[in-house]
């Protein structure tokens, strides 16, 4: 096995990730980049034509009354930590100022003031950045070479996280993909243990579990898993973005998704495939259904708090025979003059597509999960509540709460990220030994049957069936059995395994990459069921609708319920994580 000392690893390459470990980088850490380039980041989806980036207004006036800030917590609902959203406020032109100088495409529009710059579910224009994803990229890559930091883009799984005799998590069990050439089903995978004095979780969110999701296969949750291994908790896991979106067939051929833009509803038309309006079909009168429309064209995802929702809780129903309804657009859309940012996405959009505008037209809509809102529970300074670890970006919650506001997801993974390469830095300063004793936070599960990974599938159907816009308890429950009973089934089909005996196994180069890929199928099956566990819970828990979090059995708002929720491995699961580490299994040679 492989071993390698640093002062800081950096886990996830999204715009949090990249920004720490520019920082510790830059203040003299010895800094390891560990991502899986095959499988993307959530900064860097090709789902959307770029993103957007909002700082305060630079109008005093507009600050004084409607002021970010403020904005921030009354689209959050009182779910979110203002400490945090404060933060964000206060840093992000210096979290923009970051991504300028690492080579990053920033874009200023040409008429700010038009409504279309105004960010979902704000109200006023602010300083509109644009951010272009594929050259900043490529330009805050170089920039990382540039400073010396390591970058593992072949790292496929993180097995799990390592603590020492103080509790301290201080390392990771990385699994790597050779590069060799010659590389088979005999040597693909090299174990690798990375010792830090900091680990910065930036592995994204959780959205990617859904079978209907706008963001990369990266974002399975197992930052999460990772964290309440180790004893973090999880914030406001209910809360994500849910955003209609549509599936087209492009020139060449392929299939890809693409996010719905919000300021096109005031020219759509939703249907079934006799051309039955969808508002008709479920009982929506035409007045309540353009005033519902135009009110989405102000905001892109779901919420419960305004009239918008009929919108999407009418498309998520589907027509009478389960299927989805398709739209149409309105002739002045294609024919008339329309604002900057509207022309901009349609450009781009032919550009994706190909030159026949027409392949546009009457495509199937669905609901997809876009971004998470929850996640791992940290403080003004990225820190988890676990000595040693830090987390930042999507994979990080309490910034935002039951809605959060367009182009503030960014921003928020280039601020949090820069203040974790502050902090990491800072614990650099104030690191005194080496760690002594190191132990995983989690045993490795290997397989005893050769059909282990069947127990993850169909979980994204799940969450999509019980997890989408219209949530009910009943379904719920089901779910969270149905996942519990997977787990219990993972532990009676596996044995666990330390870390001293994974290594030995790995000297043994057939056995060894048996039992390595055996160890990858069965962390990511675990992760997988745990992280849409995770989202179960917190949905069936929050009895309330607010926000994003609809709940058709309990469609208002409670005031009593007007805090975030937190969840732990061992209290709120409602199970002990033995039974899915495999403590039913038959032992083990521990």
């Amino acid at each position: 096995m492989d071993t390698i000392d640093v002062d800081v690893l950096v886990i996830g390459a999204g715009l949090a990730g990249m920004s720490a470990a520019a920082v510790a980088a830059r203040g003299g850490a010895k800094v390891v980049l560990a991502h899986d380039r095959a499988r993307g980041s959530s900064s860097f989806s090709n789902s959307t034509w770029g993103l957007g980036m909002v700082t305060e207004s630079h109008e005093p006036k507009t600050r004084a009354s409607e002021s970010l800030f403020k904005a921030l917590c009354d689209v959050g609902m009182d779910m979110n930590t203002p400490s945090l959203g404060k933060v964000l406020v206060e840093r992000s032109e210096e979290a923009l100022a970051l991504l300028e100088s690492m080579g990053a495409t920033i874009l200023s529009p040409q008429n700010p003031s038009q409504r279309e710059f105004v960010a979902c579910f704000d109200h006023v224009p602010r300083s509109w950045h644009g951010f272009v994803g594929r050259s900043s990229r490529t330009a805050m890559e170089d920039q990382l070479r540039r400073l010396g930091v390591i970058q593992f883009d072949d790292c496929a799984y993180v097995l799990t996280l390592l603590r020492d005799d103080a509790g301290t998590v201080c390392g990771a069990i990385l699994v790597r993909r050779t590069d060799s050439p010659s590389a088979t089903l005999h040597n693909l995978y090299a174990l690798s243990l990375v010792t830090a004095k900091t680990i910065i979780l930036a592995t994204g969110g959780t959205c990617g579990l859904y079978a209907h999701h706008l963001c990369p296969p990266s974002s399975l949750g197992q930052g999460h898993v990772l964290a309440l291994d180790a004893g973090c908790r999880l914030r406001n896991m209910e809360f994500q973005q849910l955003m209609l979106g549509f599936e087209c067939v492009c020139e060449d051929g392929s299939s890809r998704t693409f996010v719905y833009n919000e300021k096109l509803y005031r020219w759509s038309r939703f249907q079934d495939a006799s051309k039955r309006d969808a508002f008709e079909d479920h009982g929506i009168d035409a007045t309540t259904a353009s005033q519902a429309l135009e009110a989405h064209s102000w905001h892109g995802p779901y919420t419960r708090r305004l009239a918008s929702h009929l919108v999407d809780e009418t498309l998520s129903a589907g027509t009478s025979d389960g299927l989805p309804y398709q739209v149409v657009y309105d002739d002045a859309l294609r024919s008339g003059e329309v604002a900057e940012f509207i022309r901009t996405y349609l450009d781009w959009l032919d550009e994706q597509v190909g030159p026949d505008a027409k392949a546009l037209d009457s495509v199937l809509v669905h609901m997809y999960a876009h971004s998470s809102n929850g996640g791992i529970a940290i403080d003004e300074r990225c820190r988890t509540g676990v000595e040693g670890l830090l987390a930042c970006g999507e994979c990080a919650g309490g910034v935002h709460g039951a809605d959060r506001i367009g182009g503030l997801a960014s921003l928020t993974a280039a601020t949090f990220g820069l203040i974790a390469g502050e902090e990491a830095l800072e614990r650099l300063e104030r690191a005194v030994s080496a760690p002594e004793g190191l132990r995983p936070c989690s045993p490795f599960l290997i397989p005893t049957v050769h059909n282990f990974a069947d127990l993850a599938v169909g979980v994204d159907t799940l969450l999509d069936d019980t997890c989408m816009v219209n949530r009910d308890g009943i379904c719920l429950e089901q779910g969270k059995r149905l996942l519990i009973d997977r787990l219990g089934q993972l532990g009676r089909i596996s044995e666990k395994m330390g870390l001293d005996e994974l290594s030995s196994s790995c000297v043994q180069p057939i056995l060894g990459q048996e039992t390595l890929r055996g160890a990858c199928e069965g962390h990511e099956v675990r992760a997988r069921l745990l992280a849409s566990l995770a989202i179960v819970e917190a949905c069936l828990r929050r009895r309330e609708s607010r926000g994003s979090h609809h709940r058709v059995d309990f469609p208002t708002c409670d005031p009593c319920q007007a805090y975030p929720r937190d969840l732990v491995l061992d209290d709120l699961f409602g199970f002990s994580d033995d039974l899915a580490a495999g403590k039913d299994a038959k032992p083990s040679n521990e």
